[in-house]
């Protein structure tokens, strides 16, 4: 009988060009002497197809930067006003539309050329080199102590959920710069960031969240470093903010200029040597230049709508559809039904984040199991709600022996 190796050259690469990822790629090169061969022959078709492939889940936002990130960039602060509110407008129109999205919906009749091909490549790799990254700082801490050999590295699902939210933290970061137009400044209006966060729907929009806060806290020792500058005479009058705004200012500089290509070396620097950090910081500050520093808006974009998020329920919540998942002994607690299905994983600022982990929307439930998650059983009605809950439910939580309920 034929065997899989066996297979006509045709077939194999029929099979290749069908994965979903390079990871798979390379992993069938790596475990079939015959699959590698067809590779070294094929390989400049596999990759681009497979890059195709790869780029699929995240091609609205990967086409719309290859089409816009240099316009929307800091070497271009004069855009007008009305041209930023239009690519935002087609961002979301894109959004809408995604299955039916094509290069050519951002790149026009030229499509993929070359050069955009190698540049989308380019940027895919480092956005996966920060998923990594994220991936393994965020699971590593989660394994028992003594467990280090057990861990288990993030999904093809969970990667996924990680690329895009860092794709849309660079997307926020480049629309709310602050630009100069016909001599004056202006930033986009937040009113067009609670559009972009309604369509992408509260539980994309946490996923968001939660990546922007991760590299926030990498970047945290030189920023705290770099406040101590002000003792050294630093001239932060040439940068036109307050001392408070600077932790955000740096922040958002390095966003909109380092990110994603030049994060990695600002996310791992050494923090014995974050003194250099903080120079390194001085110098990029000083680079971009006094009159075209990015401004704090960017990042109160994320301090408005992400730390602080709406509370009204009318327009983001209507559109959050969570897994409702929690630690045994928490109760339900969240708005009125009229406003979305409830979740203790709404990211209320009033939470305690040491019992409920905001971060649950990145990861699959079978990993949120094994960090002891379970199902809530809900009852109408009951006496005892945590202070400010006016929810008419509480959650019941299955006796352990009853194992049918944990699955329900």
């Amino acid at each position: 009988m034929a065997t899989f190796q066996d297979l006509p050259v045709e077939i194999k690469l029929l099979i290749l060009k069908n994965l979903t990822d390079l990871d798979s790629l390379y992993a069938l090169r790596r475990a079939s002497e015959a699959y590698k061969h067809v590779y070294d022959n094929y390989k400049e078709s596999l990759d681009s197809h497979i890059w195709t492939n790869e780029l699929q889940p995240y091609k609205t936002e990967a086409y719309f930067f290859a089409a816009y990130k240099e316009k929307l960039g800091l070497g271009n602060r004069d855009l007008m006003l009305e041209e930023v509110i239009e690519l935002v407008t087609n961002y979301l129109s894109a959004c809408k539309n995604d299955g039916e999205i094509t290069p050519e919906s951002f790149l026009g009749t030229d499509g993929i050329t070359a050069k955009v091909a190698e540049d989308l490549i380019k940027t895919h790799t480092a956005v996966r080199e920060l998923c990594d990254f994220f991936a393994y700082g965020m699971l590593s801490v989660k394994q028992p102590e003594g467990e280090i050999g057990n861990y288990i590295p993030a999904t093809y699902s969970e990667n996924q959920r990680i690329t895009k939210a860092l794709y849309r933290v660079w997307l926020i970061y480049l629309i709310f710069l602050e630009r100069e137009a016909n001599f004056e400044k202006y930033t986009v209006p937040f009113s067009h960031a609670d559009d972009i966060f309604n369509e992408w729907g509260g539980w994309e929009f946490m996923m968001v969240k939660i990546v922007r806060d991760f590299c926030w806290r990498k970047l945290e020792p030189i920023v705290q470093r770099f406040r101590e500058f002000v003792n050294l005479g630093f001239p932060y009058h040439q940068l036109q903010v307050d001392r408070t705004e600077v932790s955000q200012l740096m922040f958002g500089a390095v966003m909109a200029s380092d990110f994603p290509h030049g994060c990695f070396a600002w996310f791992t620097f050494p923090v014995d040597e974050s003194t250099d950090g903080a120079i390194k910081m001085q110098n990029l500050l000083q680079s971009i230049g006094s009159d075209t520093i990015p401004s704090v808006t960017s990042s109160i974009s994320f301090t408005r709508f992400l730390n602080d998020p709406p509370l009204s329920g009318v327009g983001l919540w209507n559109k959050i559809y969570p897994m409702r998942i929690c630690k045994p002994g928490h109760r339900h607690f969240g708005p009125h039904e009229e406003y979305g299905e409830a979740s203790w994983i709404r990211p209320f600022k009033w939470r305690n984040k040491d019992e409920i982990d905001l971060n649950a929307c990145i990861w699959d439930e079978w990993r949120l199991e094994s960090w002891e998650y379970v199902y809530p059983v809900f009852e109408e009605g009951g006496d005892s709600r945590p202070e400010g809950c006016d929810d008419p439910y509480v959650a019941i939580w299955p006796d352990p022996s009853e194992e049918e309920l944990y699955s329900s």
